[in-house]
């Protein structure tokens, strides 16, 4: 059974019409992932996380994931800290 219960959602294997890349222009390289950008609506894309003393004040059983739905890609992570 899958913990990552969007991909039932959006299934890598079903047909998109995102994917028919002969119906617009892209780039060489464009992959096919109308799953991954669905996927990606669902999530979260940032986090505001309290910082005590210097350390993330998270739960217990709470953690900071990062999904890659469309790669292996390069990234960039922004963190930006507010307050004293």
């Amino acid at each position: 059974m899958s913990y990552f219960r969007p991909l039932l959602l959006a299934p890598p294997t079903d047909k998109y019409l995102h994917n028919d890349l002969h119906l617009r222009d892209v780039p060489p390289d464009e992959p096919i992932n109308a799953h991954s950008h669905l996927i990606a609506m669902m999530l979260n894309n940032s986090a505001t996380i309290p910082l005590v003393e210097g350390k993330m004040a998270l739960g217990k059983w709470q953690s900071v994931l990062f999904f890659e739905l469309d790669g292996p890609r390069r990234r960039t992570v922004l963190i930006q800290i507010s307050g004293e």
